[in-house]
């Protein structure tokens, strides 16, 4: 007799029965190990699931992050264009203010003849940037007590140095109005011309009031 053959000398009953104790057997081990296998299956899952909806996240929160750099980057930018806007409208009414003519007591009289007159205005233009200035005299202005000569002033520069010569003109005592100023764009600098009421000091022989500027305004700004 063989040993291999013991097993099928056993009585079949007792087969059966150790077959059964090795099926249960089986079915509690897979009963009790299935659980946890699903459990790990579920929490690897939800792991997974996790990971993905950070990485959503995260690529949103990118983007958000982006459109505010965006944002802030516009809103610099319109800021930077706002102050340029209240600068040149501060700019433009301190011009325009400046270049009305206003009803104000006459500057002190000033006692030069017409013919000398130009030579005041030589240090000036010469310091206010303007290129190639052009003086002349029009013509002489008597209208009752006011006694003045017209004179025209063109040239060329930059829109500050035009403003600054403006202003510096108008600061003048002998300077009574300034009419018919323009300005225009020509290439990368802008024409000037204005002509220039200068009060001269009133006749010896009919001293009369003090002039008082009441001339309308005739100023035109292009």
């Amino acid at each position: 007799m063989k040993p291999g053959n013991a097993f099928f000398r056993l009585p079949r009953k007792s087969v059966i029965v150790l077959a059964t104790a090795l099926i249960f057997v089986a079915v509690l081990a897979l009963a009790l190990i299935w659980p946890q296998f699903l459990r790990e299956r579920q929490a690897e899952n939800s792991l997974i699931r996790t990971e993905q909806d950070l990485a959503q996240a995260r690529a949103h929160e990118n983007e958000i992050a982006t459109r505010i750099s965006s944002r802030e980057t516009e809103l610099g930018r319109e800021r930077d264009l706002l102050a340029r806007l209240r600068k040149n409208d501060e700019n433009l009414d301190l011009y325009v203010s400046n270049l009305k003519i206003r009803s104000l007591p006459s500057p002190a009289p000033y006692s030069e003849e017409p013919a000398a007159l130009p030579g005041l205005f030589n240090d000036l233009i010469l310091g206010s940037g303007l290129t190639s200035p052009q003086v002349r005299v029009q013509e002489e202005v008597s209208s009752g007590p006011l006694r003045g000569v017209l004179f025209y002033l063109g040239g060329s520069g930059s829109l500050a140095d035009i403003q600054a010569l403006i202003l510096t003109l108008l600061r003048q005592p002998f300077v009574h109005s300034i009419i018919q100023s323009q300005i225009q764009d020509y290439a990368d600098q802008r024409l000037f011309q204005c002509q220039i009421l200068v009060e001269l000091a009133p006749l010896a022989e009919d001293p009369g009031p003090t002039a008082v500027r009441t001339d309308e305004a005739k100023e035109t700004i292009q």
